[in-house]
């Protein structure tokens, strides 16, 4: 298979997964909490998300860098429901460490797989 067409797999693949974690994380915290605590399992829905996309890609493409674009991409994602209706001040500046973190372990977990492999 060609190189950039197995790259735009991976990261389309990472981005779906993502955005399933985010889900999933978020349907469990309507279930638990509500309130202003639904922000703060938002932010971690994203970080989570952006370390399950990171693996996803990596895995599929053998890149680290796709994790990056796994978590730019859901920062762009996140900006157009920060946009969308109003969110704590804090929100933008937490959620998008959480992402880079997430995105950052990714990259440790799956360098130590490749290291176990």
């Amino acid at each position: 298979m060609k190189s950039w067409i197995k790259k735009i797999g991976a990261i389309i693949a990472g981005v779906f997964a993502g955005g399933l974690t985010i889900a999933l994380v978020e349907s469990l915290g309507h279930a638990v909490v509500e309130g202003q605590t639904l922000f703060v399992i938002a932010a971690l829905g994203l970080g989570c998300a952006a370390f399950v996309g990171g693996l996803v890609s990596r895995k599929i493409s053998g890149l680290g860098y796709t994790a990056w674009i796994i978590a730019g991409t859901l920062a762009c994602l996140s900006l157009v429901n920060v946009f969308s209706f109003a969110h704590p001040v804090w929100f933008v500046p937490v959620a998008f460490a959480l992402l880079a973190v997430g995105a950052a372990a990714s990259l440790r977990i799956g360098k130590t797989q490749e290291l176990i492999a």
